[in-house]
């Protein structure tokens, strides 16, 4: 038996530094400190789970890590998505994650920024063993920011259908 989990990764965009400690995790409503174990064990099949982080500190990345071999070892088939590739070089993804390019190319091809793909490679692989995908979410710049200044509405009806069913 088993289910399926998708795990989002983003960015800590709070600046809690002065309240947070690196090596736990945090309940995302409540802000209180709770076990991997805590978590785990509340997360229902067909759930999303948002990881955030502080780019590149290693410790969060550890966390994640993880946390995501505690999904896949509770039986959870569990699919990431990466914030950091733009949606529509999902075909450059899938071709890295297929071995068919090698990883200096995927990264030129995905535009990778100056972080170290070192604190990533294993979140990005890792879906491929635990009956996932790894997802790239990442909308274009000109798209995010017609939509913060004209609304959704202002989307094509092409670009519209990227969003998930039901959206408002």
């Amino acid at each position: 038996k088993s289910f399926n989990i998708f795990v989002f990764f983003c960015l800590f965009s709070i600046n809690l530094s002065a309240q947070v400690d690196p090596g736990f995790l945090y309940d995302g409503l409540t802000l209180d400190k709770v076990s991997q174990t805590e978590i785990l064990n509340k997360i229902e099949p067909g759930e999303v789970v948002v990881l955030s982080e502080y780019h590149g500190h290693a410790i969060h990345h550890k966390n994640q890590i993880n946390f995501l071999k505690g999904l896949r070892d509770k039986g959870f088939n569990v699919s990431v998505g990466m914030e950091h590739f733009y949606y529509q070089k999902q075909e450059g993804l899938d071709k890295y994650l297929e071995g068919n390019i090698i990883e200096k190319f995927f990264l030129e091809l995905m535009s990778w920024g100056s972080l170290s793909f070192d604190f990533y490679r294993y979140q990005v692989i890792f879906p491929s063993s635990a009956n996932g995908t790894t997802i790239a979410l990442k909308a274009p710049r000109d798209l995010t920011r017609r939509v913060a200044q004209c609304g959704l509405e202002s989307l094509s009806e092409k670009e519209q259908k990227f969003l998930p069913p039901n959206f408002e």
